[in-house]
């Protein structure tokens, strides 16, 4: 499969998007579980066994425990506590009313410890296993609020997505009818802004320029047989991708995608796939036909002069082919030596805001979330074209 594994070099550390607010006090301090107490040693000699005078069962198993509150610098009293608890408290009923939450009644415990639970409470109700949610306090002009981050998480993977197979099966006969198909399928991946590797804008645009100069301007570098082949892969990159490009950028191929769906009628095993990851892509188009793929692209909050962090549009683009030839590899090391030197991915976010009002938008992540698996099932299936 093409789309790779992208070498971590941060070394197990969690990268988050810089904001311009600060953090005020957080409910990380929670402890999420009993420590064993240091310098104890257990008796090696068996005790007596001492059992309940009564047949009663033992209760406590059945209570909830609150969690506990570790105290540190970050919990301790802030000033004015009657105004930060007051602003905590507002932002948490315009969270409540925004996600339809039943609290637990919590004031009563005291500030700062009763805003802690608050704040435990909401983010075990919002977890979600499809997105990363993350509850925080904040501080800005003086004001606590609060904001929940959800975030799709893509994994460290590039969705490259050759174009040389369906080059392929637009010109085999036998197979003509796969490649109408999959051409609205790439339409609308193009439509939803999806780069191009022969677009001058693209990030892998760059790659193949580098590759083109260092192996046509230094030919005898190279066995004359290598040279001819390698130069030969690199221009029929260029070629191939132009033709494609022009294929798949005609708008009419949208309007199409219905009508070629009902005439395609498999044959075989790779017709049956190709008609199941097609119509996972025609219904995506259906629900979301003007979806961008980085409409949350920004939502992590950093800023676009740093060098330090994968932008979406460099792991996800179309790429020439797939095939682990010569020209393919050299992308590949390209790209994961540029991506060495970077400590964090960017990935589809929303963050909202509870400060004097509730976000007045319903923005969710359902596009993305349908997306990048079936974007997994194309590249699968266009790897084992031949």
């Amino acid at each position: 499969m093409f789309y790779e594994i992208i070498s971590d070099s941060r070394e197990g550390r969690t990268p988050e998007g810089r904001t311009t607010t600060t953090v005020a006090p957080q409910h990380g301090g929670i402890l999420q579980g009993n420590e064993t107490a240091k310098g104890c040693r257990s008796d090696t000699e068996r005790h007596n066994e001492i059992r309940s005078r009564f047949h009663a069962a033992d209760g406590f198993l059945k209570g909830q425990f609150l969690p506990k509150l570790c105290p540190s610098a970050t919990t301790d009293v802030p000033s004015n506590p009657e105004q930060r608890e007051a602003e905590c408290y507002h932002s948490l009923a315009l969270l409540y009313s925004y996600y339809g939450i039943h609290p637990t009644a919590t004031r009563h415990f005291g500030f700062p410890y009763n805003v802690e639970l608050a704040l435990w409470e909401v983010q075990e109700k919002l977890q979600d296993d499809r997105y990363g949610t993350r509850v925080s306090l904040m501080t800005e002009d003086e004001k606590w609020y609060i904001t929940t981050t959800q975030t799709y998480g893509t994994g460290t993977v590039l969705f490259y997505i050759p174009v040389v197979p369906l080059y392929l099966l637009l010109r085999d006969n036998k197979r003509k009818m796969q490649g109408r198909l999959l051409q609205c399928v790439f339409a609308y991946l193009l439509h939803i802004g999806i780069p191009f590797y022969r677009g001058a804008e693209s990030f892998l645009h760059w790659q193949y320029e580098i590759i083109g100069e260092w192996l046509l301007e230094n030919p005898e570098e190279w066995e004359r047989e290598d040279f001819h082949r390698q130069a030969s892969q690199w221009r029929a990159a260029q070629v191939v991708g132009d033709g494609i490009r022009k294929k798949i950028g005609n708008p009419i191929l949208l309007q199409e995608f219905q009508k070629r769906m009902d005439a395609f009628v498999p044959t075989d095993g790779n017709g049956r796939e190709c008609h199941r990851v097609a119509t996972g892509f025609y219904a995506l188009y259906r629900d979301f036909p003007d979806g961008s793929v980085f409409a949350h692209a920004r939502g992590m909050g950093i800023s676009e002069e740093d060098d330090q962090t994968v932008w979406m549009d460099q792991y996800i683009s179309f790429v020439a082919d797939a095939r682990r030839d010569w020209l393919s590899e050299q992308v590949l090391e390209g790209v994961n030596a540029h991506f060495q030197e970077c400590a964090q991915m960017q990935n589809p976010t929303i963050v909202r805001r509870f400060r004097d009002t509730a976000p007045k938008e319903r923005d969710t992540l359902r596009f993305e979330s349908r997306l990048f698996p079936l974007l997994e099932q194309l590249i699968q299936f266009l790897t084992e074209v031949k």
